[in-house]
């Protein structure tokens, strides 16, 4: 709490950060120009573990939500010009930067950034749009025994707050 003789600014500051927390955590969403109001729809929270593999629309669909994908672009690029994608072909190989938006219930939730190597990508590429990976991998009989994933938590500038729907800078 605030005591009594806080300058009012400190007080909207402290209301500001108190919102923008509790809509981080999925309690309210906020819309500029509207407020903030409760949030009506379950939070998906994924598990990144080595014991089990649950394909994201699988998690997403059992949190009460229908998963969707909308293809934002794909480009070959150099290993090199991501670290992340050096991991998966020596330097200087080519690999397809595929970036695209996942969505719940029609909802831009998250911007996914994914790297195929170039071979791999040659035969998996027309069968992805519109669908998950690992659904396109397990219509070719494609077994997974794991994931590697990178996560990052970044504020939303100009371009991600576009694709995703959200203010610049939530």
């Amino acid at each position: 709490a605030l005591p009594i003789s806080q300058p009012r600014s400190s007080i909207r500051s402290a209301r500001r950060r108190v919102i923008r927390d509790l809509v981080l955590e999925g309690l309210l969403t906020s819309r500029q120009g509207l407020g903030a109001f409760v949030a009506n729809k379950r939070r998906i929270v994924r598990s990144l573990g080595t014991t089990r593999i649950m394909p994201i629309d699988q998690e997403m669909r059992r949190a009460g939500v229908e998963p969707g994908v909308r293809e934002i672009g794909v480009a070959l690029v150099r290993a090199d010009a991501d670290p992340a994608s050096s991991v998966l072909v020596p330097r200087d190989e080519l690999v397809y930067r595929v970036e695209r938006v996942t969505l719940a219930d029609s909802e831009p939730v998250t911007v996914d950034i994914m790297w195929l190597p170039r071979k791999l990508g040659d035969k998996l590429l027309p069968e992805l749009r519109g669908h998950f990976i690992a659904e396109a991998l397990a219509n070719r009989g494609v077994a997974l025994d794991h994931w590697d994933y990178r996560v990052e938590g970044l504020t939303a500038d100009d371009g991600m707050a576009e694709r995703l729907n959200v203010p610049n800078g939530f």
